[in-house]
């Protein structure tokens, strides 16, 4: 039969080939491996066909001229890939040993345990992922089942279809570092089927410092931890228990071992774990939340690469890896989510997956979040450790902000004041003076406090948190017990309180009595931080918030070794026989068992007495009355409180004082404050400020009877 020649048609492809930047050695692996796809595989089917080629830029790739003027015929480029074909199988090629790609692979073969064979695959597929014309010609094979993949392997890198079995078998070095997959769902391409970790092929190409930056999409070294151990001093005997159990586990290799460390935003959380490490003198990695480009990697993916840093750390010894930012990872995943291809199907078994997850691992893991509201009751337990890490109590904020602003020329007293405000979270301090002394360098007038002020309170005000300063005790009346109407010895209390450490105490009594101000006078007098909570920081419209508020109040109270006041207490201690919802008497139990719980001291107030649970009473250690003001201490408050004004206590003015009744110290404090407004010019004056104290409180004249009548 004659040769037909016939023009060549250009239907797919450019006439020149791309240019590819790689080693003339690599080069010559990817052309082999090309022509054994197109000669021996039969992929030439559907390139060169009678009348014209497909992908005459891959045929001109591999050594073969085909250009427009030239004539075109089947069996002469056939005959020509067979040539070329047998020339090239007739070389013995080297790989260059000074390729960042060929360094890069022998280093993951050290790190997980590849095998020759492995290596061999390893190097293909990312190579397939570089060479334009590499990729056409596997291309040229189409869709793949398991089988084929192995037997076109097989061909390609010279191996038996049971050495390619094996580098793809659950126990390989390259399925247990999750490097190369085969997605068995259904058939498709080679260059589909056969999955690479994303980002790693272009890595892999280029020489690293730092070899781990072959997986930077995925995990990286941890930065060095900038904070010592002293700033979690309010942690420090949970921090040296977690320490030592975490060298425990890292000496014997413990499987399994998983830290969470939960608590608000900007408490030191990721830093923690950075220090907790340098003092554990281990290697600590960390699971990436962006990738090369900066953009944010999405949560499902975030939890393959933690699944992967498992697998290329698994060999190493005294290394920790810390997941930041669980929450974003959707733990109880779609089915849409890839990370759970092998229980699509199954909902059921990702709960197992996860399960597994955290009672399998080789490397100590810290997962850090936020919240834990999200994490199913299954997982949650399987956590060895939970540390709550919330915002420092006040002493050690005090101290981390002067430590923040201590190159500003910011005053003791501002920092003590600024630490007054529960809400100042180290990263908001960290961040406030940063920006106030950026302010200042660019030359803003204002003072630094006032700068500071500023920028702290826009941030909490983003946050719905009020800026608050400790009060000024400039023009403050100093607590005296001969102020207060009490019905034992105030003093004896404090002794008692100062000699055991802890108690549980009831205030009742009229509003402005001074009952929280005894309690605050108490921590005052025993050096402890006063910790003053009202119903409304812990009422929640939501199942179980209160409660949960309720035990985080007392809990925080008790780490930050402060007398805990709650005002208002009878919203919780109210008779469960009254109760309308379900909620209040859970509420009311929740109390009654914190109370009961609590190792320090609290002060619970009220107004409301007689609403209280009679069980409630029980868990009380005292119930001490504060009543209205007796006549003789009304007369040296009024003292007092001209003189702090400057004005002069005239006999009038203290004998129109007796006719007042039900006054408290509350009532002095209020007149007090109004001066800022409305000067009091004269002690009479005074005396009707304080009259209209009391006709706002609604209450009849009359004095009351007993131990609290006037003297």
């Amino acid at each position: 039969m004659s040769r037909r020649r016939i023009p060549v048609s250009f239907a797919n492809s450019q006439t020149q080939p791309v240019c590819e930047v790689l080693e003339s050695d690599l080069v010559l692996h990817c052309q082999k491996w090309a022509l054994r796809a197109l000669v021996d595989l039969g992929g030439y089917q559907s390139v060169v066909m009678d009348g014209h080629c497909s992908e005459p830029g891959l045929i001109t790739y591999l050594g073969v001229s085909i250009n427009a003027e030239d004539e075109y015929c089947q069996n002469d480029v056939l005959a020509a890939l067979r040539a070329k074909h047998r020339a090239i199988l007739g070389q013995e090629l080297a790989l260059p040993h000074d390729s960042p790609l060929i360094a890069n692979v022998h280093w993951l073969a050290e790190q997980v345990g590849l095998t020759t064979n492995e290596q061999n695959v390893l190097l293909f597929c990312v190579l397939l992922r570089q060479s334009v014309y590499l990729h056409q010609a596997m291309d040229t094979l189409g869709e793949l089942n398991n089988t084929r993949v192995y037997s076109v392997l097989s061909v390609l890198l010279e191996l038996s279809v049971d050495e390619v079995s094996k580098a793809f078998a659950t126990n390989s070095g390259l399925s247990r570092a999750g490097l190369v997959r085969i997605d068995g769902s259904q058939n498709y391409p080679f260059s589909n089927k056969v999955e690479l970790i994303q980002g790693l092929s272009d890595r892999m190409m280029v020489a690293h410092e730092n070899q781990f930056d072959l997986f930077a999409d995925n995990f990286i070294v941890a930065p060095q931890a900038s904070l010592g151990a002293e700033r979690f001093d309010h942690i420090k005997l949970k921090m040296h228990h977690l320490q030592m159990y975490l060298r425990h586990a890292l000496e014997y290799g413990k499987k399994g071992v998983n830290v969470l460390v939960y608590g608000p935003p900007g408490t030191g959380k990721t830093e923690f774990t950075r220090t907790l490490s340098r003092a554990l003198g281990a290697e600590l990695f960390q699971v990436a939340v962006e990738d090369a480009d900066g953009d944010r990697i999405a949560g499902p993916r975030r939890l393959g690469s933690y699944c992967l840093s498992q697998k290329i750390l698994a060999v190493r010894k005294n290394t920790l890896i810390v997941f930041d930012e669980i929450e974003d990872i959707n733990l109880n995943g779609s089915d849409d989510d890839d990370i759970f291809h092998s229980c699509r199907g199954n909902p059921s078994g990702k709960k197992g997956w996860i399960n597994q997850l955290l009672e399998q691992n080789q490397v100590p893991a810290i997962w850090i979040s936020n919240n834990i509201h999200f994490l199913d009751p299954a997982h949650l337990r399987r956590f060895d450790y939970h540390l709550h890490l919330d915002i420092p109590p006040a002493r050690i904020r005090a101290t981390m902000l002067a430590d923040h602003v201590a190159v500003l020329g910011v005053s003791n007293s501002w920092c003590e004041s600024m630490a007054a405000n529960e809400s100042l979270a180290p990263a908001m301090m960290a961040r406030a003076a940063k920006v106030a002394g950026d302010m200042q360098t660019a030359g803003v007038a204002t003072p630094i406090e006032g700068l500071l002020d500023e920028v702290i309170e826009s941030a909490m005000t983003a946050q719905s948190c009020t800026l608050r300063h400790k009060p000024s005790l400039a023009g403050r009346m100093a607590y005296q017990f001969n102020f207060a109407n009490a019905d034992c010895d105030l003093a004896q209390v404090v002794e008692g309180l100062r000699s055991g450490g802890e108690g549980r105490l009831c205030l009742y009594g009229p509003s402005g009595t001074g009952k929280s101000a005894f309690a605050v006078h108490v921590a005052e007098q025993l050096g402890l931080p006063p910790m003053l909570q009202r119903a409304s920081d812990i009422l929640s419209p939501y199942r179980g918030e209160t409660e949960a508020r309720m035990a985080e109040m007392f809990r925080r109270a008790q780490d930050d070794k402060a007398v805990l006041i709650l005002d208002e207490a009878d919203s919780f201690l109210r008779s469960r026989e009254q109760a309308r919802q379900s909620w209040e008497i859970t509420a009311v139990n929740e109390m009654l068992t914190q109370i009961e719980a609590f190792q320090g001291i609290f002060f619970a107030t009220t107004n409301l007495m007689n609403q209280i649970d009679a069980a409630s009473m029980r868990r009380f250690d005292a119930k001490i009355c504060f009543g209205y003001l007796k006549a003789k201490q009304c007369t040296p408050l009024l003292t007092d409180a001209c003189q702090v004004l400057g004005i002069e206590c005239d006999e009038l003015a203290k004998q129109a004082l007796l006719s007042l009744d039900k006054l408290t110290p509350g009532d002095f404090a209020n007149v007090l404050r109004q001066t800022q407004l409305l000067p009091v010019r004269s002690a009479q004056d005074f005396i009707d400020r304080l009259t209209q104290e009391i006709k706002h409180k609604h209450l009849a004249t009359s004095r009351p009877i007993g131990f609290l009548a006037a003297a």
